[in-house]
């Protein structure tokens, strides 16, 4: 079986980082071929998005329902000659729900979804990422599929400086066949990142709308928590659902449903098994403690007398400035 065929549009397949151990199986100067489209797991009613983000999504079904009445019949094409298809990008922080919008996307317009693995697009062998981009393309032509690119900075960042031999000059070859691709692609393109502002603005001027997914507000995290909590939990009819969605400020909802996986797990431990407040906020908390440590909130450097009182608390004495030292 040829590996590289069958993970490349795997959507279970997380990107991992290519090395001697992961692109042996692929070492054929040919490119891949052979695409897995396959129906959307999900409709919009299945995503749990601001009313902002769904008026976004819903003018941008409209335009691509509609796309013949406004480039032929209402002259966008005398604007944009070369426009064929539509690209749209969906940025924000992760777990806010991209990945799902883009499966009801597809649903909506009646399309299988193809996913491109950035892992296995890209190649060590020169020349062979441009082809894998181009074959990815070709896939979604001949199955008609929605072609949906996640982390898709990896692919759009900014292309690298100078023309030295090897990797980044193949890279920038490759970014140069995505441009030439999405300017001939008749079909839907989506893109999703968490870094936007890693996009080369090459391809900026080629997508046609941006949407932002920002992290849930009340109104959505309330419908996220209704959701994931099932009634079925025992105590969850006594969890006050106004509290826990303000204690909840701040998270996505892969976060929420972290919060209660790992909750859920605990209760398992308890007897009886009753589902309390306290065990979904301590959950909230430690989450909360974990990002901020990854993101290094909370740690700062001791001055003055409070570095001094903290060192003599574990009986060392600040040592003396060098200047005092050689005076004395």
């Amino acid at each position: 079986m040829n590996l590289e065929k069958h993970t490349l549009f795997s959507r279970n397949t997380p990107p991992r980082p290519a090395t001697a151990e992961t692109t042996a199986p692929a070492q054929s100067s040919e490119p891949v071929t052979e695409a897995l489209a396959r129906t959307p797991r999900a409709c919009l009613d299945d995503v749990f998005l601001s009313q902002g983000i769904r008026d976004e999504l819903a003018l941008n079904l409209a335009m691509i329902r509609n796309h013949a009445l406004l480039y032929e019949e209402w002259g966008l094409a005398r604007i944009e000659p070369q426009q064929r298809g539509v690209v749209l990008n969906f940025y924000g922080p992760p777990g806010t729900g991209k990945t799902k919008t883009a499966e009801a996307m597809a649903h909506e317009l009646g399309k299988t979804i193809l996913e491109a693995n950035y892992a296995v697009l890209v190649s060590e062998l020169q020349g062979k990422t441009g082809k894998n981009i181009e074959a990815v393309f070709n896939s979604a032509r001949a199955e008609n599929a929605v072609l949906f690119f996640d982390e898709a900075d990896s692919l759009l960042s900014r292309r690298a400086e100078g023309s030295s031999p090897g990797g980044g000059q193949d890279l920038n070859t490759a970014k140069s066949i995505m441009l030439k691709q999405l300017d001939q692609f008749d079909g839907v393109v989506i893109f999703a990142t968490n870094l936007f502002r890693n996009y080369d603005s090459a391809f900026f001027r080629r997508i046609s709308a941006h949407i932002h997914f920002d992290l849930p507000c009340a109104q959505v995290r309330e419908q996220l928590w209704r959701f994931m909590l099932s009634p079925n939990v025992p105590g969850r009819e006594n969890i006050d659902m106004a509290a826990l969605v303000a204690s909840s400020e701040g998270l996505a909802g892969g976060d929420i449903a972290n919060v209660v996986k790992q909750t859920l797990g605990r209760l398992l431990m308890k007897s009886p098994r009753l589902l309390t407040q306290d065990d979904l906020t301590t959950r909230i908390d430690r989450l909360r403690e974990a990002r901020n440590a990854q993101q290094g909130i909370g740690e700062r450097v001791l001055q003055g007398e409070e570095k001094a009182a903290a060192l003599r608390k574990f009986g060392v004495s600040e040592p003396e400035p060098e200047s005092r030292a050689a005076a004395a």
